[in-house]
């Protein structure tokens, strides 16, 4: 008997822990009258606010007679220890039982102070869209867009770039195209190099005396060390490159190289054959 009232008691404190996280809006088929005869419209929030103060009544109700119960027990049990023991097991799952409701209120009252006061109302989340806007020719819905914008004090656009070092003495060409969007593979952009980094290929290509391919720019999403603004660009490797580029890092106008190969430095000279010389000028 007192496990199926400690099962009821339970069963009771689940449902004030759940009644208010399964309320939400609902309209019923037909209007219930209230007392004073109007026809009202009476929601599922209602229901479950009244069902929540009953439930939370029936509690302390229970919890209360138990402990009345429990102290017949005892007093009436005189020299029997059974019903003595069994009247302080029942007060004792009875104060245990007041705790857990009290712990309840306090929790729902934490969260939000309303839950207790038995208004479940929600408030309905509204979400808005951003107005739709037409993205260029191959970028990809949810993309950003590439090159941003004009390029930075400083630096060259992308057309700009290809076509001043196209028109070098010693061609310089780029082996791919533009990028369209940040986050494309198979590109290559010029785009916020800067003006001086231009000038310094073409000397460059012009103190070997022959034509240079840049295989990495500025699309920073591609190479980590990359990006508008920075004097950074990738050359294809060609070993009769490697006089002038130590020349030009020895006399300072390069600030640093390495040959790499898939991203990995190797050596200029032996070894795996490098893909191009990662170059950074001054």
């Amino acid at each position: 008997m007192i496990k199926m009232k400690n099962k009821l008691i339970i069963i009771i404190l689940a449902l004030i822990l759940i009644l208010p996280v399964i309320a939400s809006a609902y309209t019923l088929l037909q209007p219930l009258p209230e007392g004073s005869g109007d026809i009202v419209e009476i929601g599922l929030t209602d229901y479950l606010s009244w069902l929540y103060k009953f439930a939370l009544g029936a509690v302390i109700f229970l919890a209360v007679l138990k402990i009345v119960i429990g102290g017949i027990y005892v007093i009436a049990g005189g020299a029997s220890e059974g019903a003595q023991s069994k009247g302080r097991e029942m007060i004792e799952m009875a104060l245990w039982g007041l705790l857990l409701a009290v712990c309840a209120y306090l929790l729902l009252n934490v969260i939000n102070p309303d839950l207790v006061k038995g208004n479940f109302s929600l408030q309905p989340i509204t979400i808005e869209r951003a107005p739709a806007t037409s993205s260029p020719t191959g970028v990809p819905s949810g993309f950003i867009i590439w090159p941003p914008g004009s390029p930075p004090a400083g630096t060259v656009s992308d057309t700009q770039a290809r076509t001043d070092l196209a028109n070098n003495s010693n061609p310089i060409s780029i082996n791919k195209s533009d990028c369209v969007h940040v986050g494309q593979s198979n590109c290559t952009s010029l785009y916020g190099l800067p003006s001086s980094t231009v000038q310094d290929l073409k000397d460059l290509a012009n103190d070997a005396g022959k034509s240079l391919t840049i295989t990495g720019g500025t699309e920073y999403w591609l190479h980590s060390t990359h990006g508008p603004g920075k004097p950074i660009v990738d050359i294809r490797f060609d070993p009769s490159l490697n006089s002038t580029i130590n020349s030009w890092k020895s006399s300072g106008k390069i600030k640093s190289f390495q040959c790499e190969r898939l991203g990995i430095q190797v050596s200029c000279t032996g070894g795996s054959t490098p893909d191009h010389f990662h170059v950074v000028f001054q």
